[in-house]
């Protein structure tokens, strides 16, 4: 068994590979799949930190693609919800979505609370330009700040 994963591991430390699979798991990790694509990311700068920057701009690009996918899930489910009582409990979130607008997606990057920060910003029918500008933003910093510290430390 362990000769498998040894297998897998030779084969994502390709440094194309492991650049592909940090935008695949990026792009899952921020839709609704329950994924965290930093440890990856820290892998992949374990084995090549000459590539951070590589590594960062496809994890940002990914990562806000897979929010983008989660804003035009929300557009679409506008048609089947209407009425806001169906988000009583997150009434403070809600709020704050309506006096803050597109700049709340700047925490989208946030865990459990990021996604419905992005469907509710569809569902709410806000722009998608700038809805994508602040998700990109926030999970840009995000990745930066990771890359750093951990190289930094490493």
């Amino acid at each position: 068994m362990s000769s498998y994963f040894e297998s897998i591991w030779q084969f994502l430390s390709i440094a194309e590979v492991g650049l592909i699979a940090i935008g695949i798991i990026s792009f899952l990790a921020s839709t609704i799949m329950p994924l965290g694509s930093e440890p990856y990311l820290l892998a992949f700068l374990e084995l090549h930190p000459q590539q951070y920057l590589e590594a960062v701009v496809i994890a940002s690009i990914a990562n806000t693609l897979g929010g983008v996918s989660t804003w035009y899930l929300g557009s679409l489910s506008n048609r089947f919800v209407s009425s806001t009582s169906k988000f009583e409990n997150h009434h403070k979130l809600l709020k704050y979505m309506k006096k803050y607008g597109s700049s709340m997606l700047i925490f989208s990057w946030l865990p459990v609370v990021g996604d419905v920060i992005s469907g509710l910003a569809g569902w709410m029918k806000f722009p998608l330009g700038p809805c994508f500008i602040y998700m990109l933003i926030g999970k840009s910093l995000r990745y930066i700040v990771i890359a750093i510290t951990f190289l930094q430390i490493r």
